[in-house]
């Protein structure tokens, strides 16, 4: 047990199972603390995911309003877009469709932003 709190973050998932099955084995009578501290190991790994997975739906979710706000903007300036300009915004990171959006309005032509869209 020991071993286990020591080690903490750098053992792997598959590690900490087999140390949990080999305590079973050899320690019956202390199977049941070993469960309890599994269930705890594997509680918080899977809070720790759920946050990250709510994380990343967090910022794409951010990015895909930057992108639909880029493109509005850029479409009531100058019309259509081309396809490739969509293309290549839809690709670009929340800073980048910031600071586009921050140029919009001091844009004289829409090859203005193709700075943005090099990357």
């Amino acid at each position: 047990m020991r071993y286990v709190f020591n080690a903490g973050p750098q053992l792997t998932k598959d590690e900490l199972e087999k140390m949990i099955h080999q305590i079973d084995v050899n320690y019956p009578k202390g199977s049941e603390m070993t469960m309890t501290l599994a269930e705890v190991l594997r509680k918080e790994g899977f809070e720790d995911g759920i946050e990250q997975g709510r994380e990343e739906g967090i910022e794409k979710g951010e990015t895909k309003a930057l992108v639909k706000t880029v493109m509005k903007l850029l479409t009531k300036k100058f019309g259509v877009l081309p396809a490739d300009y969509r293309e290549k915004i839809g690709q670009l990171d929340v800073f980048t469709l910031e600071m586009i959006i921050d140029e919009i309005w001091d844009c004289d032509s829409l090859g203005t932003i193709e700075k943005y869209l090099r990357a």
